[in-house]
């Protein structure tokens, strides 16, 4: 994980647009993007760019948990990635003791430098950035986006008020 989030951003109306600069982590660069701009609740229009490396995790069966899944170990890919494609949403955590801080839901697609495809969950931390990862999110106003613990499955998902 990056020690500082470096960043430059601007918010238009409901779109915040900027980049995050080499080494800065793309999950808590997002949510700071968010901070800055005062928006609780987004949606990732568009990301694209580069990681030095990165972390992501896939579902696993789970027969003894309500859900029937849950993320295997995470994955590690080192020695640069390009994010072709990226899609995600950032909201708040509900009750619980993270309550009102942000959190993020993001996929995406990637390439390493021997043409090799990735696919996955983004793991919070361990994806900073290489050269740079351009984005835009649409700020989610009228609602909120809030992630809690669903009492069916005891597994964490966003819900939509």
């Amino acid at each position: 994980m990056a020690d500082t989030i470096r960043i430059e951003s601007f918010r238009s109306a409901d779109m915040i647009v900027g980049r995050l600069f080499p080494g800065t982590d793309l999950i808590p660069g997002l949510l700071e993007a968010c901070r800055i701009h005062e928006a609780r609740s987004a949606v990732i229009s568009s990301l694209i760019g580069s990681l030095r490396e990165t972390a992501f995790v896939f579902i696993k069966p789970a027969k003894d948990l309500a859900a029937g899944i849950k993320y295997g170990e995470p994955v590690h890919v080192a020695g640069g990635v390009e994010i072709i494609s990226c899609q995600g949403m950032l909201g708040t955590w509900g009750e619980g003791p993270q309550s009102g801080q942000l959190t993020a839901h993001v996929h995406y697609s990637l390439v390493d430098t021997r043409g090799a495809s990735y696919f996955g969950h983004v793991s919070d931390t361990g994806n900073p950035c290489l050269i740079t990862v351009e984005f835009a999110l649409r700020v989610v106003e009228g609602g909120s986006i809030v992630r809690r613990i669903d009492p069916e499955l005891g597994f964490p998902v966003f819900t939509f008020r």
